[in-house]
């Protein structure tokens, strides 16, 4: 009987650092689990070799497949981004040879060489370098996520774990109560006090909880592989130490929400708009194009030089050409310099349509970045309610334990001079570990609304982690 009181006051000593978030009414009978937590050391040995923690749970969040995935979008989008250049051309060449015929004319040869330069400096809209920073964004914004999914994840499975080992001590003190009250029956009815069906109820009453302890052994399995499964990893126990709240810095809540993935996903969205509507009432307006070219001949060698832009993107471009060649050509040399300007004007209203369009699609970008800052306050103020009610509620849970706890004492001391049976110190026994599964309910519930917070306003919650 004494080892089921040092196996749930070694799961009350785990949760210790938690007793000091009870009120104050509930601090004193606190102070006194020292004592139970020496008495806890035999237990112990009990306890599987390998015992995961919570914090070596939380450190392989990032070796999740989803995260790993995420983070290599983020790498490649940083390599995309530091590869872009404003600059972009290509190189040509080609040769040709004729040979004559019959005495028809001479042999001749020619060799043409050209380049050309395209300019992306986003004059005029958006540039490659804004699309490849989004990119960036984008794939941040994903690996955020990804992390915050693992975390809760983790947290889950190791919630549900730790749940099924009390469970479990629950069963098994389930079973006890039943086999005392079995044995008790059997006296009872050899000397006549029952009858038989009362003595088959307390069998079945013993029949059911044994059910229940292996039902509760095959849950304890489960939640074990499949929290290892998360992991890649064996698990045979896991430490039910209440976790550590971490607390949040002080921020400027506005300025948060503006870093938030689903803000910036709006944010983008709106300064696509925005380009959207400049190019449509540009394409609608008169297009100016100009382009000069300066090209030279000596012989059969001639160069030329030009350079062109237009009003729709602003973007300069350049090109050049040689040619050299053998056969008949004039020995007279030559240099020329043109100029051309065009002007085009757009009939019809398809134009018009177009502007009109794009003004609608901003009107409507900016609607959503005002709705999704409104739901993210909403959010933000509802998990900060959330939050203060789980506080009040592990301050209650604190006290509980504390309360349950004196109770286990007091009837293990009363039990030890004969006044109360065996029932009573296992029935105060299971009353215990209620309370320790609520308080450790309490703690996760403060921890998840605390992860959920952290990611509601932007902050990493594997940074804030303690």
């Amino acid at each position: 009987m004494r080892a089921y009181g040092l196996v749930l006051r070694a799961a009350v000593a785990a949760l210790a650092s938690f007793a000091a978030l009870g009120s104050a009414d509930a601090q004193g009978p606190a102070a006194g689990r020292e004592e139970t937590a020496q008495d806890a050391a035999p237990a112990s040995a009990a306890l599987p070799s390998s015992v995961l923690t919570l914090a070596e749970a939380l450190a392989a969040v990032d070796a999740q497949p989803a995260v790993r995935a995420a983070r290599e979008r983020v790498e490649l989008a940083r390599r995309e981004l530091a590869a872009w250049s404003p600059v972009s051309g290509s190189l040509g060449a080609s040769t040709t040879g004729a040979v004559a015929l019959a005495g028809q004319g001479a042999d001749s040869a020619s060799l043409e060489l050209s380049a050309s330069l395209a300019f992306d400096l986003g004059w005029g809209g958006r540039s490659g370098a804004d699309e490849a920073r989004e990119a960036l964004e984008r794939a941040e914004d994903e690996l955020g996520s990804a992390r915050s999914s693992a975390l809760q994840e983790v947290l889950r499975r190791y919630q549900a774990a730790a749940g099924a080992q009390r469970a479990l001590r629950a069963a098994e003190l389930g079973l006890r109560s039943a086999a005392i009250a079995l044995e008790a029956a059997r006296q009872r009815f050899a000397a006549g006090a029952v009858t038989e069906a009362d003595l088959r109820s307390a069998e079945i009453a013993h029949t059911s909880a044994e059910l229940d302890l292996r039902e509760a052994e095959g849950d304890l399995r489960g939640a074990l592989a499949q929290l290892g499964a998360l992991l890649g990893r064996p698990v045979e126990a896991v430490a039910e130490d209440a976790p550590a709240v971490p607390s949040l810095p002080e921020v400027d809540v506005e300025e948060r929400l503006a870093l938030r993935a689903d803000v910036r996903a709006a944010l983008r969205a709106l300064a696509a708009a925005e380009a959207a509507l400049a190019d449509a009432r540009r394409a609608a307006g008169p297009r100016l194009a100009a382009n000069v070219s300066l090209s030279a001949s000596s012989g059969a060698t001639s160069f030329q030089v030009g350079g062109g832009i237009d009003s729709a993107s602003l973007d300069p471009s350049l090109s050049a050409r040689l040619s050299t060649g053998t056969g008949a050509s004039s020995a007279a040399s030559s240099a020329r310099a043109s100029a051309t300007l065009g002007l085009t004007v757009p009939l019809g209203g398809a134009a018009d349509a177009a502007v009109a369009a794009a003004e609608a699609t901003l009107r409507q970008a900016a609607a959503q970045l005002d709705l999704t800052l409104a739901s993210a306050r909403i959010e933000v103020e509802g998990l900060l309610r959330q939050l203060a009610v789980a506080d009040e509620r592990a301050a209650v849970s604190a006290a509980l334990v504390a309360q349950a706890e004196s109770a286990l004492a007091d009837a293990e001391a009363r039990y030890a001079l004969g006044l109360v049976s065996e029932a009573a110190v296992i029935d105060a026994q299971a009353a215990l570990l209620r309370a320790v599964d609520q308080a450790a309910s309490a703690a996760f519930e403060r921890l998840s609304l605390t992860v959920q917070l952290a990611v509601a306003l932007a902050l990493d919650p594997m940074e804030v982690m303690p």
